[in-house]
């Protein structure tokens, strides 16, 4: 996390930065923290991956709202394979 928000220091507008970052503070349990970086992310640079993301940071708390990201994920890449095989598993 820390080497990300050291990117995003250098490069605020990194989408991949952001990205990676949410992803690190998914993984410490920031869920909060991980949403607000794949929304940035998204914002700047809409991909599969970012919409992906964001539903798995949404998944225990917004189910309705993952599975909202999920189909933009889908609609981006249709052949997503994890973000199809997480909206079949909601």
């Amino acid at each position: 996390a820390a080497a990300q928000r050291e990117a995003l220091k250098i490069q605020p507008d990194f989408a991949g930065a952001m990205k990676n970052l949410g992803n690190a503070l998914r993984e410490l349990g920031d869920m909060a923290g991980a949403e607000a970086q794949f929304r940035r992310a998204i914002e700047l640079a809409p991909d599969a991956d970012g919409f992906n993301n964001l539903a798995l940071a949404l998944q225990a708390r917004d189910a309705l709202g993952a599975i909202a990201a999920l189909r933009q994920a889908v609609t981006l890449d249709p052949h997503h394979h994890k973000a199809l095989s997480s909206l079949a598993n909601m």
